[in-house]
């Protein structure tokens, strides 16, 4: 199943969306979708998420392009963008667009040797989720970072 990450941990883990076993889960705003989202940088159909026999899951991003004026479809796995079809991992992070997060639960894949390291990081709020994103390349972008980043060390904590 898919699980809400947030930044209040009162509320992460309060929206579950079931994966049916064997079965094609769509994910987006369209009525059609079987888990729907809404918000920034979201797009019609987003993803193709199948729960393969309750053993593992696999996720691809849908290749509807976007709408006309509409950002190309903005999918993450663990920071970084989604690339053909994917096996995701128990606790793994899904970000949809700009502020959704999804974590990835597979209870078969619960126990095993990485399961502290996999406990550490689904303690993971939605900001740190968020901070994990691998940059985005461009000129633009790492200009901004740097403003930012100077002034931050302004600010007095």
């Amino acid at each position: 199943y898919l699980m809400n990450i947030s930044d209040d941990p009162m509320l992460t883990g309060l929206l579950i969306y079931y994966l049916p076993s064997d079965e094609d889960t769509l994910i987006g705003t369209d009525v059609s979708c079987s888990v729907r989202l809404k918000g920034l940088g979201l797009t019609r159909k987003m993803a193709v998420i199948r729960n393969r026999g309750n053993q593992d899951v696999v996720i691809r991003q849908t290749l509807e392009p976007p709408s006309p004026g509409q950002p190309p479809v903005r999918l993450l796995l663990n920071g970084h963008r989604l690339d053909g079809n994917v096996l995701v991992g128990h606790l793994d992070r899904l970000v949809f667009g700009r502020a959704i997060a999804l974590r990835v639960v597979v209870p078969t894949q619960a126990g095993g040797p990485d399961t502290e390291e996999r406990l550490q990081v689904a303690r993971m709020d939605l900001t740190a989720c968020l901070a994990e994103v691998a940059p985005e390349e461009s000129f633009a972008y790492s200009e901004l970072k740097y403003y930012l980043d100077s002034l931050a060390s302004r600010i007095p904590e």
